[in-house]
């Protein structure tokens, strides 16, 4: 089915595109949540204004991201874990963890999600960590495990 997206869905549409999607996931999602329309000839008319909306919007949330980044950008993150005397921790410092600690230290919420992390770390020391909040904004924190006192 034809559709054009009504707002930024992500990972499938901006605002304005046309794109052609699966028949029930435009039906069942798609357009019942407002998020799209079946691409008619009077949808069609309107499409160069959504995308105007579209960009504003995408820009708008980019200045948005831009700034958590500078915010986020070389903080430091100490994090006190059980580890064993080979520097072996019991658990593992996964991105929720991170995340957490994260909301905690700049008083905004950061999708655990938007963490990158290879695999969860489970040693002491430091490491540096990705976060990729936006569309090519992105921030590196240092993430210090240090063993947890007895």
């Amino acid at each position: 089915m034809r559709i054009i997206f009504l707002q930024n869905v992500l990972d499938v549409g901006r605002a304005g595109d046309i794109k052609e999607v699966k028949n029930g996931y435009a039906r069942n999602y798609l357009i019942p949540n407002g998020l799209a329309a079946q691409a008619t000839s009077n949808e069609l008319l309107k499409i160069e204004k959504l995308k105007k909306i579209g960009e504003e919007q995408s820009l708008k949330e980019s200045k948005h991201w831009e700034e958590i980044a500078e915010a986020l950008d070389g903080k430091i993150i100490t994090l006190k874990m059980k580890a064993g005397e080979t520097g072996q921790l019991y658990g593992s410092v996964t991105n929720s963890l991170i995340a957490k600690e994260l909301a905690i230290l700049t008083e905004r919420k950061i999708d655990r999600r938007k963490i990158v992390l290879n695999e969860p770390l489970r040693a002491l020391g430091e490491f540096d960590v990705l976060i990729n909040l936006h569309t090519g904004v992105n921030a590196t924190i240092k993430v210090i495990v240090e063993a947890e006192e007895i």
